[in-house]
């Protein structure tokens, strides 16, 4: 005889559950503690902004979860509370549709859910679910800057799959070009990002449509991150920051670095010299290669980029937008980096040697 076992579920906000359940549901998927920490109880962070919501079964079990990283949108002028949506899991023996149960419910919190990248599985739901797609919206562009970064490049982009591979080779210096000093600008290499940063990030676009990061989330995304280590480039002429290159790398590998270029505005020649001193620093740092990410729709970084060589990768990256009201009106997002979901402590692995 089959019997049907009924299973009742809840929906409840991550300031609701015991630490202790969202630990052990996250660790199952490779998450480490001091990560989740950081990640999902930073309370600077958080102020009373919901982190995530979970499914919970009948026995106080997390059976379903869905992070998200509240950040503010500019839209036409006008400032919108947001979120990235982030660490969509679901237990496999769990039933229903709880992954949409937990989309549907997170936009009563945000009224704009933005989800870039993801998994097959993910991409496959956020596009059912999503106001707005855009399978081509975000580009990753690379600069190899020693040896072993031309053949992780090579056996990514394949179809070679096995290159010969000695710590000798891999740590060849690439040439660069050499930065000349520009007598009206001044870039300093700074450990922590600096107050002057912040003035850069309130000088944004109104009338377009870009994440609004504000000091605060950059400090909590890249200084208190347990997992990410880097610096800043900042460029100013004369009292004025014209803006600011952002460099990180995981703490625990030296090889892959990855960048991201907050100009004043649209600037981004300004930055220039700026990035070309990146370049050095992170090649005499031990860097292999170094990675951007960005905008289909931000021509000026491109066109900078491919300017300093930096090579475009074959893949691109989905843009998914869901929104609480059916007939709202929100646009594809014209810049696009590192700093978007939670990108930026998320390197790839390479194991070689």
């Amino acid at each position: 005889m089959l019997y049907t076992v009924v299973v009742s579920i809840a929906i409840e906000p991550l300031s609701k559950l015991p630490i202790s359940a969202v630990q052990s549901f996250l660790m199952s998927y490779d998450h480490d503690p001091a990560t989740i920490a950081w990640k999902y109880y930073d309370p600077s962070f958080n102020g009373r902004r919901e982190r995530a919501f979970a499914c919970i079964d009948d026995q106080g079990k997390v059976v379903s979860f869905l992070g998200l990283i509240p950040f503010t949108v500019m839209h036409n002028g006008k400032r919108i509370d947001a979120a990235w949506s982030c660490d969509w899991y679901r237990d496999p023996d769990a039933s229903g549709p709880l992954g949409i149960m937990l989309i549907r419910h997170s936009l009563k919190t945000y009224p704009l859910i933005y989800s870039f990248g993801g998994s097959e599985i993910t991409r496959a739901i956020m596009g059912r679910l999503s106001k707005v797609t855009i399978p081509t919206a975000g580009l990753e562009l690379y600069k190899p800057l020693r040896a072993g970064g031309v053949l992780y490049v090579l056996q990514k982009a394949g179809p070679v799959k096995h290159l010969p591979s000695f710590a000798a080779v891999n740590n060849i210096r690439l040439p660069l070009k050499n930065y000349r000093n520009n007598k009206e600008l001044t870039v300093n290499l700074l450990a922590a990002l600096p107050a002057a940063l912040g003035d850069v990030l309130s000088d944004r676009l109104t009338d377009g449509h870009v994440a609004a990061y504000d000091l605060p989330y950059l400090q909590w995304l890249l200084e208190r991150c347990p997992a990410v280590t880097g610096g800043v480039y900042l460029v100013s002429r004369g009292e004025e920051a014209l803006g600011a290159i952002l460099f990180w790398r995981p703490v625990t590998d030296r090889r892959f670095w990855r960048i991201a270029l907050l100009p004043r505005r649209r600037h981004y020649e300004a930055l220039e010299v700026g990035l070309r001193r990146v370049a050095h620093h992170i090649r005499d740092n031990g860097g292999w290669l170094v990675s951007l990410l960005a905008s289909r729709l931000d021509k000026d970084l491109l066109e900078l980029a491919s300017r300093n060589g930096f090579h475009r990768s074959n893949s691109r990256r989905p843009l998914y937008i869901l929104t609480r009201e059916p007939d709202a009106a929100v646009q594809e997002l014209e810049q696009l980096s590192y700093l978007d979901t939670d990108y930026a402590y998320r390197f790839p692995v390479w194991n070689r040697p």
